[in-house]
């Protein structure tokens, strides 16, 4: 881009040459489509999963279910016809938690950045422990809610799923551009 653009370079270290620009203009682009891009993608499957973070998960976990004494025959037909309609009506919105929401999208943010890097310098071992620290730290919730357990699990999933992909293209064009870069390994 730098050369059909005519750009100025005058900013950049002389001695780094053109492949050197383009793997820096690349790893620019990359970390800012991880932070953006990816926000999209996560926030996208968590909409089409139904597993946003709702305002209104305590209620669900104390619930209790109402039990009535028995009805006659006829009334139980009635009550069957009744369950069976409003079991095909679509579920009413749930209310989303913003400080939950935003709270996950900076996590998910930083999240995606460490793990794009750790995976762009091929330290898979590095990856799999900060999946794994960020499901102990959150480990006692998972009991105690479903709901978030989901939203946790298909967030995370998802967002480490972004942070591979856009590492593993990192790492290629790291490696085809400025492998020198890439000779300082993290263990």
């Amino acid at each position: 881009m730098i050369q059909s653009f005519h750009l100025s370079t005058a900013w950049v270290l002389p001695s780094i040459g053109p492949a050197q620009h383009a793997a820096l203009c690349i790893l620019a682009s990359a970390l800012l489509f991880v932070v953006r891009g990816g926000t999209y993608i996560v926030r996208g499957v968590l909409r089409k999963s139904g597993t946003l973070p709702s305002r209104d998960r305590t209620l669900s976990i104390h619930r209790q279910p109402v039990t009535s004494p028995p009805a006659p025959q006829e009334e139980r037909e009635v009550l069957a016809v009744i369950e069976i309609a409003a079991a095909t009506e679509a579920p009413p919105p749930k209310t989303v938690d913003i400080e939950e929401y935003n709270r996950g999208r900076l996590i998910g943010n930083l999240e995606r950045i460490v793990l794009t890097i750790v995976v762009a310098a091929g330290s898979y071992a590095a990856l799999a422990f900060l999946v794994a620290a960020k499901g102990v730290v959150r480990s006692d919730e998972f009991e105690k809610d479903r709901d978030f357990t989901e939203y946790f699990l298909i967030g995370s999933l998802s967002s480490v799923l972004v942070a591979l992909c856009a590492g593993m293209a990192l790492r290629f064009a790291l490696l085809r551009l400025w492998p020198d870069l890439l000779t300082l390994q993290i263990q």
